[in-house]
């Protein structure tokens, strides 16, 4: 389900709430674990991004962390999808888990993360489902070990 519209309503005292419209039905937001009956599917995609110094740098990224609050209600982890060169089909795919019993942040970091051959463009989408935790994921930003293989591609200048 995907919201088609949303607005903020107040109540008589002032008290903010979230509404969000689907296909004629509104829907109450930002109120419990789950989302008119469903599970809370929290979806990141980043766009196609170069990593280097400069626009036609050939790199192999090494291992990929995030940086989240932690969540130590549910025990589902962070599922991570790796597509490198504008693919629409995962080069790699890997999951994190987003849990710290000794803290409010987590930064769990993947192993091995190497795609050989290398790429110019790097896209990462991170899928967490969670029923259980009030506040769903909650990505603070997001890291990536890599190695240069080339600075520019031939013919570049």
């Amino acid at each position: 389900k995907y919201l088609q519209c949303g607005i903020e309503v107040a109540d008589t005292i002032g008290n903010k709430y979230s509404y969000g419209g689907i296909a004629q039905y509104l829907e109450r937001l930002e109120n419990g674990t789950d989302f008119d009956g469903n599970d809370i599917v929290h979806t990141v995609w980043t766009g196609n991004q170069p990593i280097g110094d400069t626009i036609s740098s050939l790199s192999v990224i090494k291992s990929i962390g995030i940086s989240c609050v932690s969540k130590n209600t549910t025990t589902n982890t962070v599922a991570v999808s790796y597509y490198r060169d504008g693919n629409s089909t995962a080069d790699a795919t890997f999951t994190l888990a987003p849990q710290n019993s000794d803290g409010t942040i987590a930064t769990p970091t993947s192993q091995d993360a190497s795609i050989e051959g290398g790429s110019i463009f790097h896209s990462l989408k991170m899928v967490m489902t969670t029923d259980d935790e009030t506040i769903g994921f909650e990505p603070l930003y997001l890291y990536a070990y890599y190695k240069l293989k080339r600075r520019k591609l031939l013919g570049g200048s």
